[in-house]
């Protein structure tokens, strides 16, 4: 993130704020190749009040492993090489088991929530399977997108003509 007078980036810059602040967890990811700057270190402070995993990407660029430069513990990855991606992937279950431990357990409100979830879930699961066998990230995007669309219709950023008409048809509207 980057100072900036376009405004079409700019807009993309908010965005990513806003979701960073809804987040509950922020996986704060590096180019191990090369050796971090004044920017990720602006990065790295704007976001260490949050639930943050350090991921050291690129390590099949380098010959050692180098100590993460933030005050965390770091997964070391290789995106391309599909190294490292189990342990990412167990941090983060690790992460969500206990912050489920802390909190109370979240009721679905409706059918419609639960069918969204788990469409937006099978979307997950395929982009997971793509990145796995290796598809570009191009048609990965088109999974992901998929599946924060599914989630936006729960959100309300996104809602369906038939999905209003569903929500109006419970409530009488009269005199």
């Amino acid at each position: 993130m980057h100072d900036t007078s376009d405004p079409i980036e700019l807009i993309g810059m908010q965005k990513t704020y806003q979701y960073v602040n809804e987040a509950d967890l922020i996986l704060l990811m590096t180019d191990a190749s090369q050796p971090t700057d004044a920017e990720d270190r602006k990065i790295y402070n704007s976001l260490c009040h949050k639930p943050l995993i350090a991921v050291m990407n690129k390590t099949d660029l380098i010959t050692e492993k180098i100590p993460c430069p933030f005050d965390l513990p770091a997964v070391y990855i290789s995106a391309l090489r599909n190294i490292g991606i189990d342990d990412l992937k167990n941090r983060i279950s690790a992460h969500c088991s206990s912050s489920n431990d802390k909190e109370d357990h979240r009721v679905i409100p409706s059918l419609r929530h639960k069918l969204a979830l788990e469409k937006s879930l099978g979307y997950l699961n395929s982009a997971i399977s793509s990145l796995e066998d290796g598809l570009p990230f191009e048609l990965v995007s088109i999974d992901l997108q998929a599946a924060m669309a599914s989630l936006d219709e729960i959100t309300g950023h996104q809602i369906r003509e038939d999905v209003l008409d569903q929500i109006f048809s419970r409530f009488c509207i009269g005199k």
